[in-house]
């Protein structure tokens, strides 16, 4: 019977061993729990703080946006377009793509009147400057070079 009682006392002391660890391993459960808990409380209260900005950010801008659209509202009359039939509209059209195409030709007439005028002003130019070359050239007593000679000749 000492030998059962032994067996039992050390089966006991195995039991009492296990409960220990078991409860060991329960404290670090609930230490591990309110971390978790406390981590997650920290980043709920940060995040609740970020969306109670963002939604304070979002109504002033919709006031500014409000405020900007009243200013431009009372700023800018109707524009006249807006009363007119479509008939109107495309009529008014047709006469802004005639007055287009009409100064489309006029602008193309002037940029030819202009490369005329230029190409008038540089053989005019040079028709000068050989004359006085030839000028020169008389009064110096040299014959008249032309130009397109004096040019060629190395100084």
């Amino acid at each position: 019977m000492n030998h059962d009682v032994r067996q039992w006392l050390g089966e006991i002391r195995a039991l009492q061993g296990q409960i220990a660890q078991l409860r060991q391993e329960l404290s670090e459960a609930y230490a591990s729990a309110a971390n978790w808990r406390s981590l997650y409380e920290t980043e709920a209260r940060q995040r609740r703080q970020e969306a109670q900005s963002a939604s304070q950010t979002i109504q002033q801008l919709k006031a500014e946006r409000q405020a900007l659209a009243d200013t431009v509202e009372h700023q800018i009359e109707p524009h006249p377009m807006e009363h007119l039939s479509d008939g109107e509209l495309k009529a008014k059209l047709a006469a802004a793509l005639l007055n287009c195409d009409r100064l489309t030709r006029a602008l193309k007439a002037e940029q030819d009147r202009h490369a005329q005028t230029r190409q008038a002003l540089t053989s005019a130019l040079g028709d000068t400057v050989e004359q006085l070359a030839q000028g020169r050239a008389y009064f110096t007593g040299a014959s008249a070079v032309p130009l397109a000679a004096a040019k060629a000749e190395p100084s």
